[in-house]
């Protein structure tokens, strides 16, 4: 696809600084007059977001081509007769991508089976044609775990009047619809949210009532949300009251309750309590929950249309501080009327902005790329080895700037003295101005003078990488097993041995590199290099 950059079209922050300035400022034109879809998502193990494109009642992928275009399409699957995709999401958390479709009211949803498809009818009633939500996220139908048997359901989530509607997971790959009848009712076209929000082990139901800008949770009792609700916020304009989230935005294990007007986030020292955080958002129109910084923290990504313009919202965690940051797009041309969406374009593991102008089908995609990227890190040191209780220079890391750490390691120098079992993991870390760090490995080898018939054997575990558990295979049981993290420091895996071999249990180590060293007698016998991942 061509693309071309052209100048400052743009962007004016009007909140705080950070978030408007990891994207790149030139719009970027990715084609002209294409029919790109906004079915954009991570469909293979390949970098970059892929595209999916339905032609009658087939549905294909386009890879990503790792450039900001797509390959050949590739066939997926047929879809029921007649049927639109409108919708996917991973509804049973195994890690692919199910699909929704449907044609009039009828809904089916086709669960991914790992490449091959499961057709489930759900309803023949439910009509998705006036949402014009993007097909991954905060779609009419989503899963949600509404009540407490461990198995995620599928809910309607925007309701009127008294009902709400869900599909319940039986257990044996189907769903049984059902229509409970609520205490109150539900705004027009309001979202109804699963949450336990009393800690009773019990899902409770958090919506909007329809007479009052209130936001109300209705408690679960005996398996039916028939009580009297309670109001826990209120706001003077319902439009936003409408929108309820449910994610774990500070990351501490448990979810917090997010809308446009308020967000209740866990307490970080207790899952029993909850404190509001007054919010002034625009995310009605278009939401996503995502990574956008490279920080592992999930921020709340949306947008909400004011005349001529669209405002965008960023809502990401300082520490224990809630932050939102805004953004305003200013053409009105291209924003007034688009389709916008959030995904890794140009396959560099950080989610672009790609905008789209409606009504047209084919009118020109552009996008704005998100410069928050994990750096490509390498080092190659001068020396491989060094005398015991030399010191050298660490030399060698790209890209230049970064920092050196491991045993032995003050600022930039490696001091051997200082180290207790080698070879040496030493790790070169670079850091971006967007808070982005990506990491290097080398391994230096320390030479005691001692002669070639002691040299210290190389340990070999398995399996690598190691997620649970590794085996290392080391003969003699009066042979200690030392194991170092990539700092230096001592960790205490359990060991247990097992003939010639040792079992070590990873389970409970992070995720990195690992020294190991087999000792006899005070003296080191052999080294070898652990990689555990989970």
């Amino acid at each position: 696809m061509a693309r071309a950059s052209f100048s400052l079209l743009l962007l004016a922050a009007i909140g705080t600084t950070g978030v408007n300035a990891q994207f790149d400022t030139a719009l970027t034109t990715i084609c002209a007059g294409c029919p790109l879809s906004e079915l954009l998502l991570e469909w293979d193990s390949a970098p970059g977001a892929d595209e999916l494109v339905q032609v009658g009642d087939s549905l294909y992928v386009r890879a990503n081509d790792g450039l900001g275009g797509f390959d050949v399409p590739q066939f997926v699957t047929a879809l029921p007769a007649g049927e639109q995709l409108v919708l996917f999401e991973d509804v049973d958390d195994d890690g692919d991508t199910d699909l929704f479709t449907h044609l009039a009211g009828t809904v089916h949803l086709l669960r991914n089976e790992g490449g091959s498809f499961t057709t489930v009818l759900l309803d023949t009633e439910l009509y998705f044609d006036q949402w014009q939500n993007h097909p991954a996220w905060f779609g009419e139908v989503r899963a949600m775990h509404v009540d407490e048997d461990g198995l995620k359901d599928l809910a309607l989530r925007r309701n009127n009047g008294n009902t709400f509607v869900w599909y319940r997971n039986d257990g044996l790959g189907g769903y049984v619809k059902r229509t409970e009848t609520l205490p109150v009712n539900v705004i027009a076209n309001g979202d109804i949210v699963a949450l336990d929000w009393n800690n009773d082990g019990l899902h409770d139901l958090i919506t909007t009532a329809e007479s009052e800008m209130h936001g109300v949770v209705i408690l679960q009792d005996n398996g039916a949300w028939t009580s009297e609700p309670d109001t826990f916020c209120t706001a003077d304009n319902g439009f936003g009251m409408r929108f309820w989230d449910v994610a774990d935005l500070n990351n501490d294990g448990v979810p917090d309750l997010l809308n446009p007007s308020h967000m209740f986030l866990s307490d970080p020292d207790s899952v029993f309590f909850r404190r509001l955080v007054q919010t002034d958002l625009n995310y009605q129109d278009y939401r996503r929950l995502m990574d956008l910084d490279c920080d592992d923290r999930p921020e709340l990504f949306g947008k909400a249309l004011n005349v001529g313009n669209a405002v965008f919202s960023v809502v990401q965690m300082n520490e224990d501080s809630l932050v939102v940051e805004l953004w305003e797009e200013l053409d009105p041309f291209i924003i007034s009327f688009m389709l916008h969406i959030v995904a890794d374009l140009n396959a560099d593991g950080a989610p672009d902005l790609v905008f789209k102008q409606l009504p047209l089908p084919e009118n020109t995609v552009y996008a704005h790329y998100n410069l928050a990227t994990v750096p490509e890190v390498s080092v190659t040191l001068p020396f491989t080895a060094l005398p015991y209780g030399a010191s050298a220079l660490l030399e060698g890391g790209t890209p230049a700037g970064g920092t050196w750490s491991g045993e032995g390691v003050v600022g930039d120098t490696l001091y051997t003295a200082l180290t207790t079992s080698w070879p040496v993991l030493i790790t070169y870390a670079y850091t971006t101005e967007y808070g982005c760090t990506g990491t290097a490995d080398a391994l230096v080898d320390i030479v005691t003078g001692q002669d070639e018939a002691s040299v210290a054997k190389v340990l070999v575990p398995y399996p690598v990488p190691a997620d649970g558990e590794a085996w290392v295979p080391l003969a003699g049981t009066n042979i200690l097993l030392l194991v170092h993290d990539a700092t230096g420091r001592p960790v205490m895996p359990p060991l247990t041995r097992h003939g010639d071999r040792l079992h070590m249990a990873t389970d409970q180590l992070p995720a990195g590199a690992y020294v190991l060293t087999a000792m006899m007698d005070g003296t080191p016998t052999g080294h070898g290099r652990l990689v555990v991942t989970h």
